[in-house]
């Protein structure tokens, strides 16, 4: 009886390894998803505006990425307008804002942000030195999901990719103030 256990296990162990992918797979076949690196090398810039509401006011989210690694994000919100902006130049990262004022970032804050920022950062990840690892699945409003944890020193945040697909379908970043 203890053999035949044994032997189950080891074929339950041999194929989970069998299947499972690294973070680096799963981010290549999100290149590949979205049109593969030749498509990628194409685009120059994109913008992403996202509008919502929060208590009972309009929020608008307007990302424009450009290149390899700068970034412009603003924050307008109802009546105030625009409450936030973040300016990414591929080296420095300046937040402005209504409620804190003026802020150049540093450290590890300063090394994710311009990770992140550029048109498609994942094609950068590892030249970045983002440390990615991929932390189990998950299922995202039904649809199964690689979750990776991805990390520039001890700042961290969450990517989650299809697994039919291999597109990104979230992005989860923790800080002081809350999540993202």
């Amino acid at each position: 009886m203890k053999k035949i256990f044994s032997v189950i296990a080891l074929v339950a162990f041999s194929t989970t390894m069998t299947f499972a992918q690294s973070a680096d797979e799963i981010i290549t076949k999100f290149i590949t998803a979205v049109g593969g690196k030749d498509a990628i090398a194409k685009l120059n810039d994109y913008t992403m505006v996202m509008t919502g509401e929060l208590q009972g006011n309009s929020l608008e989210m307007t990302q424009i990425r450009k290149g390899a690694d700068k970034m412009s994000m603003s924050v307008s919100f109802g009546a105030m307008g625009e409450v936030a902006k973040t300016l990414c130049d591929g080296k420095n990262v300046r937040i402005e804002s209504q409620m804190t004022g003026t802020q150049n970032l540093e450290g590890k804050f300063l090394k994710a942000t311009i990770a992140q920022a550029g048109t498609f950062p994942e094609l950068l990840y590892s030249s970045n030195g983002i440390k990615m690892t991929v932390v189990g699945s998950e299922k995202i409003n039904g649809v199964d999901s690689h979750k990776i944890e991805m990390a520039v020193e001890d700042f961290k945040w969450f990517e989650f990719y299809e697994k039919e697909s291999g597109l990104k379908i979230r992005q989860v970043i923790e800080s002081p103030q809350g999540t993202a």
